[in-house]
């Protein structure tokens, strides 16, 4: 034998020896009751870790309850071992024979092993369904689809009963939308002579086609404790539930969109909330729905429109919330729109409804708003109505003449001592306001709209507090302020401009953004107001000239 040779032999004897890996199951019993577990065995040998084996087979005809896993690596004369068991707790989901299926892992897969399951004695059955029970129940077998059903379960457990793992969740629907109602709430009752513990779930459930929905079935996990068997495992079944899914009645309006509910009220608000306005003013209206046994995105818009003979109306987008109680979930859809008065006049707001289906009485309804009678007051600049100058001409027209050959009206004459009594009642007067005025702190103007606007909560705040100040300041009328700033200052129009189309933007704009330029145009406009206090009293004529002008006698 050559050297070259005697050197591969050598070479391969010092090599470690690996073994082939190999996967085998095997199980503890293949005869048992519902009642009891299984344990399942699995061993792979050739390699001490194994990240991807796959359980999930085991699925079909068991609950794993339980697993761990164990490693171990050997190196002995330069020959290697390794393997990994898994041990795991099955627990039967049916009687009969079922089958732990082969398991796979890589190229290898064990062989698939058979258990027989009996069913536990009907005196077993009784006394353990007397221990532990699931409750499940709808409120009604019949609903409309997109109506509120209610799901409500209920585990009742008595003592010497232990609960494994949490209560499942809510259902899982493909056809319906699922809200649980408040937390799992949990009490303590006596039925007959036991006193059980009770777990309460409630769901409410909005189906979103007609026909049947299935609410499948579930169970979980428990401990009891039998008087001749010690405590035993058991699994505790809930039936699924069927529901009947109604179509939308032939009675409701087509051309209406669908709305059911339970009941249904409409709320209204407005801000600020007064019935006289001026032309000029800004405000916000605000309409609500709130609709219980419904959610707020199942609530159709409704048509709150003002005529535009007197309002200028801009539509924010709607705020949608529901609100999910112990026994059934409200939902609410607020509209708001901000207004600015165009023009003067008396009206009243049109009416506001929304057509709904009562699910409760089964019946189709109508609910509204009253009407809101305004008086708006005044024009913005160059918007007078038709309908004010009609009703000024029949104001004229109401004005009843004097006759011309009217006999004169006898007037007696005065006591000798009337007119000194009223120039001394007059005396008296100019010096009580000479002494109160001395008294009385003047209003600081400024410093009130300085304070508005600090605190402006909305961007029609800061338009009134700059629209007042102007007004006080220049002793205009309120609906010429704004077009006065526009002419007597040099930013007051941008910012006007700018106020507005943020005031009716889609995106909300912070108030707080446009405090410093609100705060720099109050003063241009008091520094303008002073100029024009100036200019007019260089040209107001003397109090009490010197000589009387020519022509005058």
């Amino acid at each position: 034998m050559s050297s070259r040779i005697r050197t591969y032999l050598f070479v391969l004897l010092c090599l470690p020896v690996f073994t082939y890996a190999d996967i085998i199951s095997t199980v503890d019993s293949t005869d048992i009751d519902e009642m009891q577990s299984v344990q399942l065995t699995v061993r792979i040998t050739g390699t001490n870790q194994v990240d991807d084996f796959d359980l999930s087979p085991l699925n079909q005809d068991f609950e794993i309850t339980n697993s761990t896993t164990q490693s171990q690596f050997r190196s002995v004369n330069g020959r290697v071992s390794s393997w990994v068991e898994y041990h795991i707790a099955l627990r039967p989901l049916r009687t009969g024979t079922l089958t732990v299926p082969s398991l796979a892992w890589r190229t290898e897969r064990s062989e698939p092993i058979e258990v027989r399951v009996r069913p536990v004695s009907d005196t077993v059955r009784q006394e353990i369904d007397r221990l532990v029970y699931f409750e499940v129940s709808l409120d009604k077998p019949t609903v409309y689809v997109q109506a509120q059903a209610v799901l409500t379960r209920r585990l009742y457990y008595t003592v010497g009963v232990q609960i494994y793992g949490d209560l499942p969740g809510a259902p899982d629907l493909a056809d319906a939308v699922v809200l649980p109602l408040g937390e799992a709430t949990s009490e303590a009752t006596m039925l007959g002579s036991r006193r059980y513990g009770v777990l309460e779930q409630r769901y409410a459930i909005f189906p979103e086609r007609s026909g049947e929905l299935v609410i499948p079935g579930f169970a979980v996990t428990s401990s009891v404790r039998l008087a001749d068997r010690g405590r035993r495992g058991v699994r505790v079944q809930a039936e699924a539930q069927t529901l009947q899914v109604l179509p939308v009645p032939d009675t409701y309006p087509a051309h209406l969109p669908w709305f059911p509910a339970q009941s249904v009220r409409l709320e209204e608000r407005w801000q600020p909330d007064k019935l006289r306005l001026r032309a000029g003013e800004s405000l916000t209206r605000e309409i609500t729905v709130v609709a219980k046994g419904a959610v707020g995105s199942g609530i159709p818009p409704v048509d709150v429109m003002l005529p535009d003979s007197h309002f200028k109306q801009y539509a924010r987008p709607p705020a949608i919330s529901d609100e999910a109680s112990g026994r059934t979930t409200t939902g609410e859809r607020t509209q708001a729109y901000d207004l600015i008065v165009t023009h003067g006049g008396q009206l009243s707001t049109p009416p506001v409804s929304i057509t709904w289906w009562d699910t409760a009485a089964d019946t189709l309804r109508t609910t509204s708003l009253e009407p809101r009678a305004l008086m708006l007051i005044g024009d913005l600049p160059g918007t007078a109505t038709a309908t004010q100058e009609h009703t000024a001409g029949e104001a004229d027209d109401n004005i009843e003449p004097t006759p011309a050959d009217a006999p004169p009206v006898a007037t007696a004459e005065p006591p000798w001592w009337v007119w000194p009594a009223i120039a001394i009642a007059g005396a008296l007067a100019v010096l009580a306001l000479l002494y109160l005025g001395r008294r009385q702190k003047p209003v600081d103007a400024q410093k009130t709209a300085r304070a508005a606007i600090r605190s402006a909560a909305t961007i029609g705040a800061l338009q009134d507090a700059l629209l007042s100040y102007a007004s006080a300041q220049w002793q205009l009328p309120r609906s010429q302020a704004a077009d006065a700033i526009r002419h007597r200052t040099q930013e007051g129009a941008a910012l006007l401009d700018r106020l507005n189309r943020a005031g009716y933007s889609i995106e909300r704009v912070r108030p707080s953004t446009f405090e410093a330029p609100c705060l720099a145009l109050l003063q241009e406009i008091r520094r303008s107001g002073q100029t024009t206090n100036a200019r007019l009293q260089d040209t107001l004529p003397p109090l009490y000239p010197a000589t009387r002008p020519e022509g005058l006698t």
